[in-house]
């Protein structure tokens, strides 16, 4: 008798089990929610606007209507072009070593629209081809932003340093595919010099809704090599520390410049002259490009909330949504509520 009981209240017990389970069938009911805003609102920079719920919603996120948490942008990745407002390049380069009389650039900083990113940063035969071909044919694809000439003349006492920041315009038919070129290849009329040029880029972006975008030279994705027929040089795509006889190109994130080009012309032991030349591009990029608008998670199934309170730093017009869902296992149910009201200046 007592073996019989056991397997049958095992038996009765996944039943009940089972029969629960059949009742979750409806865990999340489907979403019902309203907005409202409180009548004791005062519309007023720094005052709280208070909005008030009715509804069974498990989960709320609220768009506040501000720039960047906009609820019409929240699957937005690229903004059209002819939203762009500006884009601007600001540059500042710190130079040592200063060749009295020495002609020339020692680098030279150029932008494309057109590049399609060929240079692989694996294929040395083919990407040195690439940078020969394009500066005996004088460039003519890329627009030439800047020089960091040779010589180098300032108020320093050992007339050894230069330092400058400089901004430039970067065109609205270049936000869609920009890229850079930077080809190094200082020269000196004293073999035992070099050319130190630290470099730190910044890239600012104003569109139309959306805050600034900022790029800057480290998060580029740049592909560098050494093109100078160079014996010392085992590894042309090498980033190194500095050598008499290579120069040397550095991904400098430990400081405030983002990269650092070093090098110059020098003369071994065996009274062979080494040259320095490093030519470096990035890949292409769109400066439209951006993260969707985000919402503030304000409720959740754990909490209950019948109102909400924000507060307007700015004064403007402003579309508030709220976006609220209940969800199971079974799926979802989503709803949204949009509300407009002008936030004043304080009398």
């Amino acid at each position: 008798m007592v073996k019989a009981f056991f397997p049958a209240v095992a038996a009765f017990c996944a039943a009940v089990l089972l029969l629960a389970g059949c009742d979750q069938s409806d865990i999340s009911a489907p979403v019902v929610f309203d907005a409202a805003l409180d009548p004791s609102n005062v519309y007023e920079v720094g005052s709280p606007i208070r909005f008030n719920f009715t509804g069974n919603a498990e989960n709320i996120t609220f768009f506040s209507g501000e720039v960047g948490h906009q609820f019409r942008f929240k699957d937005r990745y690229e903004v059209p072009v002819e939203d762009v407002i500006s884009a601007r390049l600001v540059m500042n380069v710190l130079v040592q070593y200063s060749y009295i009389g020495a002609p020339g650039a020692a680098l030279s900083l150029y932008k494309s629209n057109t590049y399609d990113g060929v240079v692989t940063g694996t294929d040395f035969q083919s990407d040195s081809l690439y940078t020969r071909k394009i500066l005996a044919e004088g460039l003519k694809d890329w627009k030439l932003i800047d020089t960091i000439p040779n010589a180098q003349f300032n108020d320093s006492p050992s007339r050894q340093m230069y330092w400058a920041e400089k901004e430039f315009v970067i065109e609205p038919e270049e936000v869609t595919n920009l890229s850079f070129f930077i080809w190094f290849h200082p020269i000196s009329r004293n073999l035992t010099l070099r050319k130190k040029i630290f470099m730190a880029g910044d890239i600012y972006v104003e569109m139309k809704d959306t805050p600034t975008q900022k790029y800057n030279f480290r998060t580029l994705d740049w592909k560098h090599f050494f093109m100078a027929v160079n014996p010392r040089v085992i590894d042309p795509y090498a980033v190194t520390t500095w050598s008499v006889y290579t120069g040397g190109f550095l991904y400098d994130f430990a400081q405030k410049s983002e990269i650092v080009f070093q090098g110059g012309c020098f003369a071994g032991n065996t009274g062979d002259v080494y040259e320095c030349e490093i030519a470096a591009f990035t890949s292409p990029v769109s400066l439209n490009g951006v993260n969707p608008d985000t919402g503030f998670n304000i409720k959740n199934l754990m909490e209950h909330k019948t109102n909400y309170t924000y507060i307007y730093n700015q004064p403007g017009t402003y579309t508030v949504t709220f976006e609220a869902t209940n969800a199971s296992h079974l799926g979802m149910t989503r709803t949204s509520k949009s509300l407009e009201f002008t936030i004043k200046d304080k009398d």
